[in-house]
C-alpha cells in the first residue's frame, strides 16, 4: 500500500480486490444483503487494513453505524464478522466458561466485552479456553468471586467448601473457607484445594494437591 492509502478502487491490486469483495459477500450473506457496501466502503476498508472477517465487521460497526445500526442491533454477529449459527455456538461458549467460574450467568455486558477482547496473540475472536484463562487472570473477577484468585472455578470452590465442613465436622461459611485457603496460599506458594482436619480443640488446614485448578 503507498503512503497515505490508495487513491481510489481501482487502484487496488485486483488480488486485494478479490479477497476484500469475497469477504464483504460473506458478510452481506450473514445479513441477508440489507445493506450494500459500496466501492467507496471498500477502498476506506482496505486503506484501514481491513484483513479478516472480524476487522470487516469492527470496521462497519465503527465507522458505518448511522448506515449499519439497525442491522447490527438486530444481528449482532453481524458487527463481529460472524454468520447467526456461529456467534450463537461462541456465544454459549462464553455463557458456559463464565458460569463454571462464577457460578453465575453472564451478563449482556460481559458478552460483549468477550467478543471484543482479542486473544493475547493474533486477533480475531478468543476461544473458550482463552476465555477461561482471562476470566481467572481478570482482577475484577478475583475480587468478586474471591475463589478465582486461588485457582478455583466455582465447582471447585463448593467442593472445598464441603471437604472442610466434612473434615472440620461442623458448618464453615465463605470466609472461613477463604481464610484457610489464603493461608494455604501463603504457607505454600500455590493454588489448593483445601480438606480441614480437626485436631483436638485445633483445626488445621492440609494442602491436598493442585486438583482445584481450572481445567479445560
Amino acid at each position: 500500500m503507498p503512503a497515505g492509502g490508495w487513491a481510489s478502487w481501482k487502484d487496488v491490486p485486483i488480488g486485494e480486490q478479490n479477497t476484500l469483495a469475497g469477504m464483504v459477500d460473506i458478510w452481506e450473506q450473514s445479513i441477508g444483503y440489507q445493506v450494500p457496501i459500496t466501492a467507496n466502503d471498500l477502498l476506506l476498508m482496505v486503506n484501514a487494513g481491513v484483513e479478516t472477517q472480524h476487522d470487516l465487521g469492527q470496521w462497519i460497526a465503527n465507522t458505518a453505524p448511522d448506515r449499519f445500526g439497525t442491522v447490527i442491533q438486530n444481528m449482532p454477529w453481524a458487527q463481529y464478522g460472524m454468520d447467526k449459527d456461529t456467534y450463537a455456538a461462541t456465544a454459549g461458549t462464553f455463557e458456559t466458561e463464565y458460569k463454571k467460574i462464577t457460578g453465575q450467568d453472564i451478563s449482556k455486558e460481559a458478552l460483549a466485552q468477550a467478543f471484543l477482547s482479542p486473544p493475547a496473540a493474533g486477533g480475531g475472536i478468543m476461544t473458550g479456553s482463552q476465555y477461561a484463562q482471562q476470566l481467572m487472570n481478570d482482577q475484577s473477577i478475583q475480587n468478586t468471586y474471591g475463589w478465582v484468585k486461588y485457582g478455583l472455578d466455582y465447582a471447585s470452590w463448593t467442593q472445598t467448601k464441603l471437604s472442610m465442613r466434612t473434615g472440620m465436622g461442623r458448618d464453615i461459611n465463605d470466609a472461613e473457607a477463604a481464610t484457610l485457603l489464603q493461608y494455604n496460599k501463603a504457607a505454600t506458594g500455590g493454588s489448593y484445594s483445601v480438606t480441614a482436619k480437626q485436631t483436638g480443640q485445633q483445626s488445621q488446614a492440609q494442602p491436598a494437591g493442585a486438583g482445584g485448578s481450572v481445567v479445560r
